[in-house]
């Protein structure tokens, strides 16, 4: 007693699509892969090209912007570089092409969260409260190791320091 002919072709129907979507799938990995790797590219030559070696304590290539709070939601996310020097933190976006420049002495908080601007995702990002004239604003990204960058802005931010002593 062999398969009927109609439910062998749903089945050959079904594993012919599904070894199509595997297949689409591993070429858009490999898309991805290779954006993601000319991205890299990208902001190292940027970043080489505007600091000295030595000069970024941290950097991140592949820094994914979430967005400054004073702008409100309907900004634009987009990769880039974030570099912490000696005295302030830099974000250099690719698309557009915009550098942003926190001051140390102006962060007030540094946390871990996983929204930002009603943009959640289910990576921790790393957030940062600053000073700003009039008040303060919030930015947050995605970095690869967000935990080692929070600690390293809090070890490098007096303004942490004055926020914690009431003297801010």
């Amino acid at each position: 007693m062999g398969i009927p002919e109609p439910v062998l072709l749903v089945i050959l129907i079904v594993a012919g699509t599904a070894i199509l979507a595997l297949a689409i799938l591993k070429l858009v990995m490999i898309a991805a892969g290779r954006i993601e790797r000319r991205i890299d590219r990208a902001v190292t030559g940027r970043l080489s090209a505007i600091y000295a070696p030595g000069e970024m304590l941290r950097s991140e290539t592949m820094a994914n912007f979430f967005g400054e709070q004073s702008r409100g939601p309907a900004q634009m996310r987009g990769n880039g570089g974030l570099v912490l020097l000696e005295d302030r933190l830099v974000f250099h976006m690719l698309v557009p092409d915009r550098t942003i420049t926190i001051p140390l002495e102006d962060v007030r908080e540094v946390s871990i969260v996983r929204s930002h601007l009603g943009k959640a995702v289910r990576r921790d990002l790393l957030h940062v409260r600053y000073s700003v004239p009039g008040g303060t604003d919030a930015i947050a990204w995605f970095v690869r190791e967000p935990e080692a960058w929070r600690r390293a802005l809090e070890e490098r931010s007096p303004g942490l320091a004055a926020e914690a002593s009431g003297t801010a």
